[in-house]
């Protein structure tokens, strides 16, 4: 080839001049020269400097920037989680003393470096041993295992009630070794001399010796030879046992009590990582095998399994051996183990398989709701996914004690009472809707995390996302009347789109391994977000499509584990057999690897052409916002700054000299290669848009790819008429629009909100008032927008609005606005609180006008409304006075009680209190404890608290706070109160009710900033308070990782919520003092003159 360049005919090419390239090219190697001086500069002056005196007690401590977090997208102690483990080696190899890792920035961290003393060298070693190195090798798999188990649980003395047993493993060797593992826990007692190992032909004992490593959970078995491939082996550990307490893991104790005498049952929950604590296993869902069970129990006790029971076994002194059938494949966590006197409810579903409710005596009779949805519901997903339920029976077990909301055991599920027994007399529509749900979620999972199973925890989103998803498919077959893919969006996807826009969330694929960070990561993210992806999977694929998908995918992979790739391949195979071809695995891999969402923002550009632009949506992150950003008080010295991250060091607390430099390329190049593959990555959005002419079902079909951060689309929609994006809410996505649309929208609601259907209703309210809450969109316009909530009487949009004003409340607690928001609210809502039928019962009203109804008459109570207040007292005064004759209508009952604890005193509070220890069903005590959070009596309510906390300690459980304390200035001092007596010394590790109190603050979201203070002497102790949850924030983060994730949050948490104040308050104070003024002077007549009575049932939209 010659040198000429050869150019297409008819294209005009500019050929740049010489010198402008010699130009060009001497700026970049002078710019390239200048920050390679700078480094070296700043590594030398870091390594140097001797000018910087460590302190006292020493230290070290790093963080990373607000930029690269935010650009990036790590924006939790979640995302650093695998940097900062890898790290800790680094500090151990090359740093001698104390030292601390801190993130920080703008709304991400805790705040300044810590000077305090961070863990010791041998500390930090331990712990990143303890969270490394935990997954079981493959050299070694089971095949088959015999176990059996006996359960002690008899007597009155339940301190000495512990279970025994023996198990039996036959073993494949794949590669040739002489060692393996088998995990088992340490609170279980294994007699290591009953351990033995043999080839299957052979009565040798191969074993050499055995070994315990506490740390990583597990036996270290060393044989005599190597073990040889492709053959089989038998392992046997004759003899492990544990005592058996309510400690709600691995098998544990339950109790209730039954005329009088208290009962005992022993019960399990094996997800994710307590099989180990029964018996001794492969305790990883990869690992499947065939599991054949005997349980040993009291001739007067009956036992339930995985399996149908097929021999039960006189054995001598009034025991008996039960045998179960072998199970399919599957993994440990998916096996259950019940001894207990429970009743049944039996049935059969449409296959004529049993299918069977059990319950203690007493509830019983309460679970014919249960049986018969549950029947409806297995049957339909058998022919949804046109694959069977592969076991012979089903059984659905409430007990008493219970961490989850249910568990799904292959062909044994265990329930929460409340989530299983829904009685009619007593019972919300709540309440039936979450017995519908939990159910419907449980058997769905049946097929997804039972049949096929995640390959490891990383992925839990196959597993619970899936089933999440389904379950509202599963509830809209068997209730076709409640709506509920529109649920769907209020319940789950607008909760989490909350949730996954503040800076302390994650991406839904986590790294795991340890088995505290598995426990944490079932949360929100895991079950509500990927349910919502997978919707807006759906419904770009075509509902259709994604079955056939989902059908490969299962039908392929039956007994099997696997991994997303599986479910990309299965469903871009269904798209492509349908004519069309979308690489479902490009698209979906930033949905489920990226922290966060986008906001898609809308600009007119002319008469027909819109710009969207897309960028992630993040609350109290505001670009140049000064308020948020973390004041680094300390000498600080920037070692590099890029394009994508910058990386300080904090230098208040260390000698710099200290500082090898083989460390510091070490941490400059771990922190630099993690950060900078995450960024700049883009959504790829389905994009679906309507206008006011349009019909909307229709146009949901057609779908534009918003590929790149912006996409011009053309609507023909004047400046004056309305258009909507997002149609259904199916994407994972907020939207916002120029102003001119948001007033076209706001105007169509406020003159007939009937032509936009429900569910676009509660996305505005939802969407308006989150993008007000960022910053982007000034709050008038989602005040504006709640002015038609006057006409209001569906649920779905009732919800969201609900949910919206109730952050209000709790955020405006203590500043003046508080009693101007409730005077708006009873404004808005007096009209449909006239058409309230207070009737003792639902008469007969549908499900969801019901729960109108309860989202009514809890906004007019919590707004003061003065005839909720009084009609609520004075039926709770009947009450006390004949608690045999209630009148209170059952769906009104939270409210009532809440009212009537507020407004009363100690003998209101005092005789819900004695009420809460008589009730039957869990679902009603749950409604009293939550109404006892009401009373502003102090004292009562810190000796309620305590309560609560020792009661969540005597079951190792979780401690649930009453909602009704967020928006209650007492508790939230009593809590603070709390926190600030649990907080342990210097030398002190964290307590058990710190931990608990700090768990509770977090999940609920409880707003730090707004602690009352009730004079100007305790402005003082809660600014130190707050202080030394910030000094200490790092020190538990190394110390406890858990409890300081816990502390990171909540700090994060109070520093968004004061800047929300700072900025809005005032704001949304000027606008409500003007509404009010106007509404009371006109009489309201500006929304709306005439009442509008509730919608038919059969309406639809």
């Amino acid at each position: 080839m010659s040198g000429e360049n050869k150019y297409s005919p008819g294209i005009a090419v500019i050929k740049p001049k010489k010198s402008v390239v010699i130009i060009l090219a001497t700026l970049l190697a002078v710019v390239t020269a200048l920050a390679l001086i700078f480094f070296a500069t700043t590594l030398y002056f870091l390594l140097t400097n001797r000018s910087v005196q460590s302190i006292s007690d020493g230290g070290f401590s790093y963080d990373l920037s607000a930029h690269a977090l935010k650009s990036c997208g790590y924006h939790d102690y979640y995302h650093l989680r695998t940097v900062l483990f890898d790290l800790y080696p680094y500090m151990t190899n090359y740093y001698e003393g104390p030292f601390s890792i801190n993130v920080s920035g703008a709304g991400v961290g805790a705040g300044k470096a810590s000077t305090q003393t961070g863990v010791s060298k041998a500390n930090a070693s331990s712990w990143n041993a303890r969270v490394k190195d935990v997954r079981l090798p493959h050299t070694v798999i089971p095949l088959h295992y015999d176990l059996r188990l006996q359960a002690n649980i008899y007597g009155s003395n339940a301190s000495l009630f512990n279970f025994n047993g023996s198990v039996r493993v036959r073993l494949q060797c794949l590669e040739a070794t002489d060692f393996f593992f088998v995990h088992a826990h340490s609170e279980m007692t294994v007699k290591q001399k009953a351990i033995w190992l043999r080839q299957e032909d052979s009565v040798v004992n191969l074993l050499a010796n055995v070994s315990y490593d506490r740390a990583r959970q597990w036996y270290r078995l060393n044989t005599s030879k190597k073990l040889e491939p492709g053959k089989t082996y038998l392992l046997v550990f004759g003899n492990f046992g544990a005592p058996l307490t309510i400690n709600l893991r691995g098998w544990y104790l339950s109790s209730y009590v039954e005329n009088n005498v208290t009962k005992y049952l022993a019960t399990s929950q094996l997800q994710p990582t307590d099989a180990r604590r029964v018996f001794p296993c492969w305790d990883e869902p990869a690992f499947k095998s065939i599991f054949k069970i005997r349980l040993v129990r009291r001739e007067n006790f009956h036992s339930m399994s995985n399996m149908p029971l097929v021999e039960s076994r006189p054995i001598g002194n009034g025991w008996v051996e039960d045998s179960f059938k072998p199970t399919l494949n599957t993994s440990t966590y998916l096996l259950a183990f019940v001894v207990s006197q429970f009743d049944s409810l039996p049935g059969l579903d449409a296959k004529n398989r049993n299918f069977t409710i059990w319950a203690r005596p007493d509830l019983i009779t309460a679970a014919d709701y249960a049986l018969d949805i549950g029947k409806k519901i297995i049957g339909f997903f058998e022919d949804y996914f046109e694959l069977d339920y592969p076991l012979e029976k089903t059984d659905m077990l409430a007990v008493p004690h219970f961490a989850a909301g249910a568990m799904e055991n292959w062909g044994l599920i265990i329930y929460r009472e409340a989530t299983l027994i829904w009685d009619p007399s007593s019972g919300t529509e709540f309440a039936r809707q979450k017995v519908a749900t939990v159910i419907s979620h449980e058997i769905a999972h049946q097929w997804f995390g039972n049949l096929v199973t995640l390959d490891w925890w990383d992925d839990l989103w196959l597993n619970e996302g899936f089933a999440t998803f389904v379950e509202y498919i599963g509830v809209a077959h068997a209730e076709p009347t409640w709506h509920m893919d529109e649920q769907f969006a209020v319940h789950q996807l607008q909760k989490v789109f909350f949730v996954d826009s503040l800076s302390t969330t994650h991406p839904v694929f986590l790294p795991v391994s340890h088995p505290d960070e598995i426990n944490d990561i079932f949360d929100a993210i895991s079950y509500n977000k990927g349910a919502s992806i997978l919707r807006m999977m759906e419904a770009f694929l075509g509902r259709e499509v994604f079955r056939q998908g989902l059908k490969i995918y299962l039908s392929r992979h039956k007994f099997k584990n696997t991994k997303p790739i599986d479910l990309w391949n299965a469903l871009t195979e269904a798209n492509s057999k349908s004519g069309n071809f979308i690489d479902v695995e490009a698209i979906m891999n930033v949905w489920f690897r990226q922290a966060g969402y986008p906001l898609v923002s809308v600009k007119r550009l002319g008469d027909s052409r819109f710009e969207l632009t897309q960028e992630r949506f993040l609350l109290g992150l505001r670009s140049g916002n000064a308020s948020m950003d973390t004041n680094l008080t300390s000498r600080s010295v920037i070692v590099t700054s890029f394009a994508l991250s910058t990386v300080i060091f904090n230098l208040s607390s260390v000698n710099v000299s200290e500082i090898s430099l083989a460390f510091m390329k070490a941490l400059l190049l771990k922190v630099l290669t993690s950060f900078i593959p995450c960024c700049s990555k883009l959504w790829s959005i389905p994009i679906t848009y309507a206008t006011e002419f349009e019909n909307i079902t229709e146009a949901e079909s057609r779908i534009v790819w918003m590929n790149n951060k912006h996409l011009t689309i053309e609507m023909d929609v004047s400046e004056s008429q309305w258009y909507a994006l997002n149609l259904r809410q199916m994407g994972f996505y907020r939207v916002n629009y120029d102003m001119a649309n948001w007033h076209s929208l706001t105007r169509a609601l406020c003159t007939n909100h009937m032509e936009l259907p429900r569910l676009m209703r509660a996305q505005l309210i939802d969407d308006s008032f989150h993008i007000a809450n960022q910053g982007t969109l000034s709050f008038e316009v989602f005040l504006n927008l709640t002015r038609y909530l006057r006409k209001e009487r569906e649920y779905v949009p009732l919800n969201a609005a609900h949910r919206a004003f109730n952050y209000l409340y709790d955020m405006l607690v203590m500043h003046d606005s508080h009693s101007l928001l409730k005077r708006y609210v009873r404004l808005l809502i007096s009209d449909a609180y006239k058409d309230v039928n207070w009737s003792a019962e639902r008469s007969n009203e549908n499900h969801l006008i019901n729960m109108a109804r309860q989202i009514i008459v809890s906004m007019s109570c919590g707004a003061d409304h003065s005839d909720c207040v009084k009609r609520s007292k004075k039926l709770f005064n009947e009450f006390m006075q004949d608690p045999s004759n209630r009148k209170i209508p059952t769906s009104l009952t939270p409210t009532v009680y809440c009212t009537a604890i507020r407004e009363g005193g100690v003998k209101e509070w005092d005789f819900l209190k004695q009420l809460s220890m008589k009730v039957l069903h869990e679902d009603e005590k749950y409604r009293i404890l939550e109404a006892l959070g009401c009373t502003r009596d102090f004292v009562r309510l810190r000796t309620y608290i305590r309560e609560l906390i020792d009661d969540a300690i005597s079951k190792s459980d979780d401690l649930e706070l009453p909602a009704s304390l967020s928006g209650n200035p007492i508790g939230l001092y009593v809590i603070y109160d709390t926190i600030k007596r649990e907080w342990p010394n210097r030398n002190q590790s964290a307590s058990a009710p710190f931990k608990l109190i700090l768990k509770a603050v977090e999940k609920r979201g409880i707003i730090i900033e707004t602690l009352p203070i009730q004079d100007e002497a305790m402005i003082h102790p809660t600014i130190c308070f707050l202080q030394l949850m910030r000094m200490n924030a790092t020190l538990y983060a190394e110390a406890d990782p858990q409890t300081g994730r816990w502390i990171h949050r909540i700090l994060t948490q109070s520093k968004r919520d004061h800047y929300w104040l700072a900025r809005y308050a005032s704001t949304i104070h000027s606008w409500l003092k003007l509404e009010v003024e106007s509404l009371q002077s006109s009489g309201g007549g500006n929304i709306l003159t005439t009442a509008i009575s509730f919608p038919a049932a059969t309406q639809t939209t």
